[in-house]
């Protein structure tokens, strides 16, 4: 057996190529702890994420789907980037976990926390005993805040469930500048078009490896209680309060800028966001329904109501799964690995 230190946390030291199977045949009078009950729960998605990357680990999707959310542990791109299971603070849960591509990264909060000081100050510890993942889904409790999180999505559509542990006037950041896993995000805009309903979008620039210096995610995102209030924030001390409509235009000559030297800093003046507002009671859960497209805000609305029209999370989780078991249940067939030319 090899083991092979990869990094740590203080008195938590990361290994990898580290490989143990149980064989019933050694020990038959051994009961297995773990039931198999189907290919979804064979999988572990947190293997090599010690070593892996931005979007090696992203629970929250679907089979070749375009949203791609996830928790992320650690603000950066390759070397243990993304969900590294070695960290023990939640960053937030971005949409997109792609090359060289992140979006719409979103935070529950209670009590008061700073948003211009980005991710360091809103962060929460959170620990894998009471944490489940899988793919299509993943559970973990936010300490900080005495909240827990559910996560799962359709192709286009990401869908959480937050159940409050205190009664707190809660906010939900909504981070739409400031660099999150492979780019940096520019060109704010949201709008709260309902009290049950905000729409918005945000460029994505400073790709490490090439690319188009600007692109958009466009999103429509819903709560299933009314938001009180929204606030702003831009840069290091910018505070709007009370808003319905939030832009931060790109600055001039930002495009032409070389900041990836500085991309893992987070630059304070880089900082955007929205915060949505509202009361909960203990043991009140709210969910929220995340939308996006790449082209336009119509055609985010009309993912958000093809694929997610309806509140039912546990639905949503089941058909997940679902569409998993059949993928990683599949048998290759003749055409597999061949071109289609």
């Amino acid at each position: 057996m090899t083991l092979t230190v990869v990094d740590g946390v203080g008195r938590n030291i990361g290994l990898s190529e580290v490989e143990v199977y149980y064989d019933p045949a050694a020990r038959p009078e051994k009961k297995r702890t773990v039931n198999f009950t189907d290919c979804v729960s064979y999988v572990d998605p947190t293997i090599e994420t010690g070593r892996g990357r931005w979007f090696f680990c992203a629970p929250g999707s679907r089979p070749f789907g375009m949203v791609c959310a996830a928790a992320y542990t650690r603000n950066k791109n390759q070397g243990g980037g993304g969900y590294n299971y070695n960290s023990t603070d939640i960053l937030g849960f971005a949409q997109i976990h792609a090359w060289i591509m992140s979006g719409v990264n979103i935070m529950p909060t209670t009590g008061k926390v700073n948003p211009n000081l980005g991710e360091k100050e809103w962060k929460s510890s959170f620990s894998h005993e009471t944490e489940t993942i899988e793919p299509g889904y993943h559970r973990l409790f936010l300490d900080r805040y005495r909240t827990r999180v559910e996560y799962t999505s359709t192709d286009r559509v990401a869908f959480y469930r937050l159940k409050y542990r205190d009664a707190a006037r809660a906010k939900l950041l909504v981070q739409l500048g400031g660099f999150v896993g492979a780019v940096s995000y520019v060109d704010a805009k949201a709008k709260l078009v309902s009290p049950k309903r905000i729409e918005g979008s945000h460029g994505m620039t400073d790709r490490l490896w090439g690319g188009p210096k600007l692109s958009h995610v466009y999103f429509v995102m819903e709560l299933d209680r009314p938001v009180l209030r929204m606030d702003g924030w831009k840069g290091a001390n910018g505070k709007l309060g009370d808003i319905r409509e939030f832009s931060n235009p790109i600055p001039e000559g930002r495009l032409g800028q070389n900041k990836r030297k500085f991309l893992f800093k987070n630059l304070p003046e880089e900082q955007a966001g929205v915060s949505l507002a509202y009361d909960v009671s203990a043991g009140d859960e709210v969910k929220v329904k995340i939308g996006i497209s790449y082209t336009n805000i119509e055609n985010a609305r009309k993912n958000l109501k093809a694929e997610c029209a309806h509140w039912d999370f546990d639905r949503v989780r089941k058909d997940a799964r679902g569409e998993w078991n059949q993928w990683l249940g599949a048998k290759p067939n003749k055409t597999w690995g061949k071109s289609p030319i």
